[in-house]
Order: C-alpha cells, then structure tokens, then sequence
C-alpha cells in the first residue's frame, strides 16, 4: 500500500532526529524569531546565507540592519493580523542587495499562544 510504503520511507528518514537536524535537511532557509525580533531559531541554510550566527540577535544586529525597521515593521502586522502574509524584503549580504519574497506567519507554541514569527525567504532574481 502506498500510504504504509510513505509512512515507513518518512520514519527511515525522521526516526531519531532532533527538531534541528529535520530543518537543517530543508534546502529553503526557515528562522523565527519571538515577539520582540530576537531570532531564536533558524535552519542551516540561513545561518550559511546570512554568514553569522543568528539566534539572540535582531536584524539590527546584522548586515542587513538598514532594512531592519521594515522588517520589525512586517512582523507586528503578521503577528496582529495573525495571518501569513508575503513580503519582498530587501537584505545586504557581502555588500550586495539581495532581494526575497518572504513568506512570515504567526508562529505559536503547542498551547496556542503566540510567540512570534516564523519566516521562509526565497531570493528573487535580478532582472
């Protein structure tokens, strides 16, 4: 049966792996951040894309600090409207601008409460 098949294939894969070693096997960069900005989490490809440690720091703290109010700016509305919402953010990299469609939603602990915000950044290309 094919749904026994993908049930055995997912635990071959996901069996024993913490939480962290599942994000760090998605190709697309994932962080989140709590209610006041402060990263708290990402997977490995966006600690290689922002080239520094981001958990305990805000965007102000990184090189992309010039977009880091409008960044904080759409993460109050996501967190108020409780609602993902896509955004093009703009961050700096190496002294280069690197343009994303960010895709942020609300992100709440297992007892419903809101926490912050989670966030999936796909590069857009220049055109």
């Amino acid at each position: 049966m094919v749904t026994q098949k993908s049930s055995q294939l997912f635990e071959q894969v996901f069996e024993g792996l913490s939480a962290q070693e599942i994000l760090d096997l998605i190709p697309a960069r994932i962080f989140f951040k709590d209610k006041d900005g402060v990263y708290f989490g990402a997977n490995k490809a966006s600690k290689e894309f922002a080239q520094a440690e981001l958990e305990g720091k805000t965007d102000y703290e990184m090189s992309w600090k010039e977009s880091a109010d409008a960044f904080r700016q759409n993460d109050r509305l996501v967190m108020e409207t409780k609602k993902a919402q896509t955004f093009t953010e703009t961050v700096i990299i190496d002294n280069k601008a690197i343009t994303c469609s960010v895709v942020k939603g609300p992100l709440y602990d297992k007892n419903g409460t809101l926490i912050g915000t989670i966030g999936i950044p796909i590069d857009v290309p220049n055109t």
